[in-house]
């Protein structure tokens, strides 16, 4: 199992890529561990740079991180 920290968009599609393949992988198998990482960093990764922020009127508001935000 090669598994490396997602840095980049590219990386992220080729994790996204590597999920799909791993995809209904019986629990407790090499590919059912690699999808278990392989998702625990896509999350990650998508926390950190695609936020979900809910406004106190309970719409959601969309930023990339260190992009500035805006209403919707």
């Amino acid at each position: 199992m090669h598994i490396r920290p997602i840095r980049n968009d590219q990386d992220h599609r080729t994790a996204l890529a590597e999920i799909d393949a791993c995809w209904r992988a019986p629990e407790g198998t090499e590919k059912g561990d690699k999808l278990e990482v392989l998702v625990a960093l896509v999350e990650s990764y998508e926390a950190r740079w695609w936020p979900i922020w809910v406004r106190a009127r309970g719409r959601p508001r969309f930023s990339r991180a260190g992009a500035r935000s805006r209403s919707i």
